[in-house]
């Protein structure tokens, strides 16, 4: 019966070995394809601007909303004072750091624990376009796990200037609204090329939330006031 009981133990160890090997072998050459497929993404997107994005396929299915058409606005048009507005208040370090920022995550795990909610997520420029390109804004650890291996990538193929010009006309500017072009159009019935200042930093100020806010509404948020009032700062 020992005999039995000890050949019983081995053969589950034995398995036990095969199955950590094989799963461990799956999750690599996962992974491998994983890497692949967002290379050649990645080499698309030097060239391509999307025209449809996870987010809005997402938001479609979800709320059964109704994507208004993009207005794409090429980088070297939209000053270099807008892109430093956006950058300084979205991602300071947008510059510097290979796609995620560390300090920046536990900074902002702080900065929730203390006000017990969550105000700040510590997200990248680059991590925020992944977001709203390939997942959704879905919590969870998985999505967070993904979106920072691919951020890692898109930094490797994606120049930060081309990151930052799909940035600023891929992400969520309200229900149905993508991008600083068509939003411009939305809210102020005409061109980008046609805003003011304080019409551009109104835009910025509710990146954070625009689904609940919108340029004429959001005094009633502290975080989204305070971003309008340091960028209204840096512009005079």
């Amino acid at each position: 019966m020992k005999y039995k009981e000890n050949k019983l133990l081995l053969d589950l160890k034995h398995f036990s070995k095969k199955f950590i090997k094989y799963f461990l072998i799956t999750a690599l050459c996962i992974h491998q394809l994983i890497f692949l497929f967002i290379m050649f993404l990645a080499f698309s997107l030097n060239i391509v601007n999307p025209k449809f994005t996870s987010l809005m396929l997402y938001r479609s299915v979800t709320d059964h909303q109704r994507n208004k058409k993009s207005v794409y606005i090429p980088l070297k048009h939209i000053s270099k004072r807008v892109q430093s507005f956006v950058v300084g208040i979205e991602d300071y370090k947008f510059y510097e750091h290979e796609g995620i920022d560390p300090e920046a995550i536990v900074k902002a795990y702080n900065t929730n624990k203390r006000l017990g909610y969550r105000y700040s997520g510590g997200s990248t420029i680059t991590q925020q376009l992944v977001r709203s390109l390939l997942l959704t804004p879905e919590k969870s650890y998985i999505r967070k796990y993904f979106e920072i291996l691919i951020a890692l990538e898109f930094e490797l193929f994606l120049s930060k200037d081309r990151i930052l010009e799909l940035y600023i006309n891929n992400i969520e500017f309200g229900k149905g609204v993508y991008g600083i072009g068509r939003a411009s159009i939305y809210y102020y019935h005409k061109s980008y090329y046609n805003l003011s200042m304080d019409e551009i930093n109104r835009l910025i100020a509710i990146i954070p939330n625009p689904r609940k806010y919108n340029p004429f509404n959001f005094y009633n948020n502290k975080k989204l006031l305070t971003r309008y009032i340091i960028l209204t700062e840096w512009s005079s």
